[in-house]
Formats: structure tokens, C-alpha cells, sequence
């Protein structure tokens, strides 16, 4: 639960602010502990339209950790425990579902991500993942390549893919 309530006060700054407004002015201690149950239960569950990362059928993976998932999408990983190798697929930077992705499920910041990537590319060490242009793309790209990894928003039908579970405690 402390995690939960550190994610919260560290990824929504308007919550966190008033969260603190809210405590400090002398409410007793009960309704602070009220205030602060509901919020980490309003925060915990999954909310409609969050992103889901997904993969193509042949990868064996059912859930995969945040950790995994950040080795990834920084490039770090390139192969499956079947030893399939990694393709991975993202949306542009800019994207709203991109950055909800990279905040909530790899925990890092997009400009963090970029820098990153430019570092692999402008220094020829590594690749960088591929761009799509849309959710639709990207789901058409997870179908066909295998080995594939991405993520959409849960406002799409997911026919033909995997959704791996993610977070602290899989893989």
C-alpha cells in the first residue's frame, strides 16, 4: 500500500498538493486515514482507456515485471526466455497514449526514453524501437512480427495479440 500511495504522491502533483493542503489543516486523524484509503483505493484500480501492453501470440511470456518491461523499452533486453528475439514497437514521443505508457508502466519520464534512444542512435551502439503511427498500426505490426512487443490503449479491441499482466510483482 505505501508504494501505491508513493506512485500516487510521485506521478500526480495536483493530488499530491492537495493532499497535503488537505492534512494540514488539523482534520482529525480518522477522516485523514478515510481521505487517504479512498485515494489509494480510487488510484489503484485499472481505469478504463489505461494502456495495455501487448505482444505477438508466438512470445511464451504471460506477464512481464515493470523492470522487465523498462530493460525493454530501453533496449537492454533483446530476446524472450525462449530466446525469440525482441521487436519492439511504440508510438511517437509526442503521443498522449505514449506518455501515459511510459509514465505509468515503465515509471520513466518520455524525455528520459528519447534521450536515451538518441544515445543508441547517434552513437551506433544499438537500435531504437520502431515508430507507428497510430494504435491501429501498432496492432497490426504486434500481429504479424513475431517476437513483438507494444501498447495500446484499453479502448481497442485486442483480436490476434497477447496482453501481458504488468507491474511490480509478475514475470
Amino acid at each position: 500500500m505505501g508504494s501505491v500511495i508513493n506512485n500516487i504522491l510521485h506521478y500526480h502533483k495536483p493530488v499530491r498538493n492537495r493532499l497535503v493542503q488537505f492534512l494540514m489543516k488539523g482534520i482529525t486523524l480518522f477522516k485523514r486515514i478515510l481521505f487517504l484509503t479512498v485515494v489509494t483505493l480510487f488510484f489503484s484500480f485499472p481505469v478504463k482507456g489505461a494502456t495495455h501492453v501487448i505482444v505477438n501470440m508466438s512470445v511464451p511470456n504471460s506477464s512481464v515485471s515493470t523492470h522487465t518491461l523498462s530493460r525493454i523499452y530501453a533496449m537492454q533486453l533483446k530476446s524472450w526466455n525462449s530466446g525469440e528475439t525482441i521487436k519492439v514497437f511504440m508510438l511517437p514521443s509526442k503521443h498522449k497514449i505514449h506518455r501515459e505508457f511510459s509514465r505509468k508502466q515503465l515509471r520513466m519520464p518520455t524525455h528520459q526514453l528519447d534521450r536515451l534512444w538518441n544515445r543508441l542512435t547517434f552513437t551506433g551502439t544499438g537500435r531504437t524501437p520502431v515508430v507507428v503511427k497510430s494504435e491501429s498500426e501498432m496492432l497490426e505490426k504486434i500481429r504479424s512480427t513475431p517476437g513483438a512487443i507494444g501498447y495500446v490503449s484499453g479502448n481497442l479491441p485486442l483480436k490476434g495479440v497477447k496482453v501481458l499482466e504488468s507491474g511490480q510483482n509478475h514475470e
